[in-house]
């Protein structure tokens, strides 16, 4: 079982690979979903408070 506790160190670069590719998926999905929320907040204020505001 030796061998075995030297192997994790082996294969890290491939854990972290698999956590960014993860993080990078999770943060795909819930961003919009703020972004969203967001413009629908700021789309009841004035058109003069708004901060995502499309003119200028």
């Amino acid at each position: 079982m030796k061998g075995n506790k030297e192997n994790w160190k082996k294969k890290l670069p491939l854990y972290i690979l698999i956590a960014f590719l993860v993080a990078t998926i999770a943060y795909i999905f819930i961003a919009p979903v703020y972004i969203i929320k967001n413009i629908q907040e700021d789309s009841k204020k004035p058109k003069e408070e708004r901060v995502y505001s499309t003119s200028p």
